[in-house]
């Protein structure tokens, strides 16, 4: 699994607004706290629709959190927390 901190260098690169760790937001330890509402992952609509979700699953972005052991979960409509799978 690749480093929380490298992580989160590479998805600021790739335009996702990166706010903090999930310790910095108030949840449990591990997670990297990104927006939804705006930089990259403001244009793939975290609805339940067929459409966005498959979207954004073939993603770069996506591609880039699964390939290095991480999963995006929906916090809530401008929230989303990326967690680390387990082993």
């Amino acid at each position: 699994m690749k480093k929380r901190s490298k992580l989160m260098e590479d998805l600021i690169w790739m335009g996702v607004e990166v706010c903090g760790t999930t310790e910095e937001f108030g949840t449990s330890a591990g997670g990297i706290w990104v927006s939804l509402e705006s930089g990259l992952l403001a244009s793939y609509p975290m609805s339940y629709s067929p459409a966005a979700i498959d979207a954004f699953y073939k993603s770069d972005v996506n591609n880039l959190i699964e390939k290095s052991g991480y999963f995006l979960e929906a916090y809530d409509g401008g929230t989303a927390m990326i967690w680390g799978r387990k082993k």
